[in-house]
């Protein structure tokens, strides 16, 4: 079932929240990453929302930038940004949003993959753009693997009464799988993109200019008023 308010629907988490220290960085970063993935298991229908990429970049700890394709069924396309302390939701069918400050008074956005850094707080340090490092850092060493007949490296750890597996290529270090399993259900993400070293656009960590921001705006208006409903 998706979340019913696009607030949730691309999660972002404010590092107010870890704990960690930041500050704005007065300079501009020379590069940012873009990662594109989608689910494969539970295998979505064909054609459905469910089974449509999501992208995400980010550069440094400050900026971010989520994307979902356009749900034909609930007619919404959903955006977020952030360029820290500000963060923008938008929905681009209605050309409307929601702009937050974060309170500070650390200035982090993280991207976790799974888990939430309330309730799973190690699960929730995996992050896209960084997920190597995850596993890097805890002294965990590949083991040989396959991924349709072709030779990758394979990590594995648990977090969190999770248990969690990355597959990287073993040449070029990116990521094509991860997985995390708990409770007999197990979600799989593909890399569909890995671009660790693009270089940094700044156009990319601010809203379109043709978005209106209001402080309900009718999607979120609407979710809250059909709270408790859903789609499967």
């Amino acid at each position: 079932m998706r979340n019913k308010q696009i607030a949730l629907s691309i999660l972002i988490v404010i590092a107010s929240l870890s704990g960690t220290e930041s500050c704005i960085a007065t300079e501009l970063p020379k590069t940012m990453s873009k990662i594109s993935v989608r689910v494969i298991e539970p295998k979505p229908k064909e054609g459905s929302f469910q089974a449509q990429p999501k992208t995400y970049y980010r550069a440094t700890k400050q900026y971010m930038r989520a994307e979902e394709e356009l749900d034909k069924e609930m007619n919404i396309k959903a955006l977020t940004v952030a360029n820290e302390p500000d963060i923008w939701m938008m929905e681009l069918v209605s050309k409307t949003g929601k702009k937050l400050k974060d309170p500070g008074p650390t200035y982090n956005v993280i991207l976790p993959i799974y888990g939430s850094p309330v309730r799973e707080k190690e699960l929730a340090k995996l992050e896209y753009g960084m997920e190597l490092d995850y596993f890097t850092k805890r002294k965990i060493k590949a083991s040989s693997d396959k991924i349709d007949g072709k030779q990758v490296d394979k990590f594995e750890t648990t977090a969190d009464g999770c248990l969690v597996k990355l597959w990287v290529d073993p040449k070029s270090k990116k990521p094509l799988r991860i997985s995390a399993s708990k409770d007999g259900r197990t979600t799989v993400f593909e890399y569909v993109v890995y671009e660790p070293a693009l270089k940094f656009d700044a156009a990319k960590f601010a809203p379109p200019k043709d978005v209106k921001f209001a402080e309900n705006p009718p999607w979120l208006v609407r979710d809250r008023k059909t709270a408790g409903g859903g789609r499967k």
